[in-house]
């Protein structure tokens, strides 16, 4: 879960796009919550 977290933040950080980090973090958390 944290390995899979941290690429996600690595991969916004390179799209360097608020809108798709938005979207990457809310489907984080939803699988968090699953």
């Amino acid at each position: 879960m944290l390995k899979y977290q941290f690429q996600i933040c690595s991969k916004s950080v390179f799209l360097k796009d608020d809108r798709f980090r938005i979207d990457l973090r809310a489907t984080f958390t939803f699988e968090l919550f699953t």
